[in-house]
């Protein structure tokens, strides 16, 4: 190159060949004789492998300069990029945007993520009002309302062993269920699913509680044999 002048050995579009302008005009047309040939690459000095390529379907493959390539982001469809790998972002504060989602002549972010992982969502007219985030350990929470809005379609509990939900059977109208996560403020719904030695639901409550260990589950009639179903929840903070 010299002065605002780029040198270039051949111009057009042959396989392997390359053009260049001017700075004021400058473009460079890069054409491989296939989708996977290497029309521009990278390396630094001393590096086995290339850093950066480019091949002719307009894919992009990076790697460590030691060893294969092992990133790569391309066109997938019609206004589709994509990437087989992870895309990782970094901020410096955790209230940072890192992931914006608008529509066309909208005035206002539909989607964003900051840092932190918190997702915000807008009706794309307005500030965010809707929010989901990590509350604390194993919590996932929202300060907005939840609508299930597909017939059929509803929250599945998973049942087993010191579960939020589950069954009980009766036996001399009482039993204790294990469980060690009730807490002292577990909130302990309860109903009659099949009965036992009653002809007709007799009225269950819980008598006793031990927090993380049991509760207690009591028939008002004291031959009762039904089985019971009960849920655990506990109030937000």
């Amino acid at each position: 190159m010299s002065g605002n002048r780029a040198f270039y050995p051949k111009s057009g579009t042959t396989a392997g060949t390359f053009a260049a302008g001017n700075h004021t005009h400058a473009s460079l047309d890069a054409v491989g004789a296939a989708t996977t040939t290497d029309v521009v690459t990278a390396a630094v000095t001393g590096d086995t492998q290339k850093r950066l390529i480019v091949n002719g379907d307009g894919s992009l493959e990076w790697g460590s300069g030691s060893a294969a390539q092992d990133i790569k982001m391309y066109r997938s469809a019609a206004d589709e990029l994509s990437l087989d790998d992870c895309l990782k972002l970094n901020r410096t504060g955790a209230s940072s945007n890192i992931l914006q989602g608008y529509v066309n002549g909208e005035g206002a972010v539909r989607l964003f993520m900051k840092a932190d992982g918190t997702l915000h969502w807008s009706n794309g007219s307005g500030g965010p009002d809707v929010i989901l985030y990590r509350q604390t350990t194993d919590v996932l929470a929202t300060d907005d309302s939840l609508a299930l809005r597909t017939t059929g379609k509803g929250l599945q509990i998973k049942e087993g062993s010191n579960a939020r939900m589950g069954v009980a059977t009766l036996v001399a109208g009482t039993v204790t269920v294990s469980n060690t996560s009730v807490t002292a403020s577990t909130r302990i719904f309860l109903s009659v699913q099949s009965l036992g030695t009653v002809s007709i639901p007799r009225a269950v409550g819980v008598t006793a509680r031990t927090a993380s260990t049991s509760f207690t589950i009591t028939s008002e009639d004291a031959t009762d044999t039904s089985v019971v179903a009960w849920h655990l929840i506990e109030p937000a903070s």
